[in-house]
């Protein structure tokens, strides 16, 4: 199967996902520094390098564990063998969605700061399974 065309998915995709990362990483280190820059134990730029290095590393050593999890536990990706390109827009539908929803409407209401992280990790999580019953015939 030529994926060739299909291309510009895995270009957005990658842009996309950077944003969310971005949007997820900004609220959980606020969680985790926050506390600790307010009382002066360490300053903002010392803040910012050690959220670099433990948030990446945290991605790198478990992301691989959620997304196993999701492959495994939550879709069945053996059933998109013949129609990859289904599969890639519902992962890119999912992105885009949740990125949408963190950035642009977290600006909006101070309410959705407290609610939007939340809800984050859920919405990534199953909207591939949306897409699995939307597309094709679900496997329960």
């Amino acid at each position: 199967m030529d994926l060739q065309p299909y291309l510009w998915m895995v270009i957005l995709g990658f842009i996309i996902a950077f944003v969310l990362a971005f949007s997820v990483g900004a609220n959980d280190v606020a969680n985790s520094f926050g506390t600790a820059v307010g009382s002066g134990v360490v300053t903002l730029k010392q803040a910012c390098i050690l959220a670099s290095i433990f948030e990446t590393l945290g991605s790198m050593l478990l992301g691989a564990k959620v997304g196993e999890t999701i492959r495994k536990g939550i879709i069945d990706v053996n059933l998109y063998n013949e129609t990859v390109p289904v599969l890639m827009a519902g992962e890119v539908s999912a992105m885009v969605g949740e990125s949408e929803s963190s950035l642009i409407r977290r600006l909006r209401s101070g309410a959705t700061v407290f609610i939007r992280p939340l809800l984050t990790a859920c919405y990534i999580r199953f909207k591939p399974k949306d897409t699995e019953i939307i597309s094709r015939k679900p496997q329960f």
